[in-house]
């Protein structure tokens, strides 16, 4: 199996159980420390182990940059369809575990994707892993970001 299909796998096997989750939650759940809400329930705990592992293993089999580049890109774009939803931080969260891949990519599929990357999210929307990760992108393209606008604003 393809680390994309892998990775897509297991991404499919939360959203539906998270889904599942949320839609039995009662109202207020998690409230004041009451109950358990959604974001405290262990299917992400369950979630963050299995996508590790999953990326671990696909990590020892240093797998080409073509295979590296379209799984990459799935996890880079995964999060957008949940914006409005803490699901999305959990999802972007996964980036992170992403860096180890990073050097299997050739340098001219790590610069499509460190530019997609960059124009998927803004750089006031991104978590201190999402700057990091970023920054191993550009490093492995060999290059630096573009700058936008005087002193790098745009």
């Amino acid at each position: 199996m393809r680390a994309k299909e892998e990775i897509q796998s297991r991404y499919e096997a939360y959203l539906e159980e998270i889904a599942r989750v949320i839609s039995t939650a009662k109202p207020g759940a998690g409230l004041f420390g009451i109950g358990v809400s959604p974001k405290n329930d262990p299917c992400n705990d369950r979630f963050f182990t299995d996508i590790q592992s999953c990326l671990t293993g696909i990590a020892e089999r240093a797998p080409s940059s073509d295979e590296t580049e379209e799984a990459l890109s799935y996890i880079y774009t995964a999060q957008e369809s949940r914006r409005q939803d803490f699901v999305f931080f959990v999802l972007s969260a996964v980036h992170g575990m992403t860096m180890p891949l990073v050097q299997y990519l050739t340098p001219e599929a790590a610069s499509r994707l460190a530019d997609a990357y960059e124009t998927g999210i803004k750089r006031v929307e991104r978590m201190p892993v999402q700057t990091q990760l970023l920054k191993e992108l550009y490093a492995r393209a060999g290059r630096q970001p573009k700058r936008k606008g005087l002193f790098g604003r745009g």
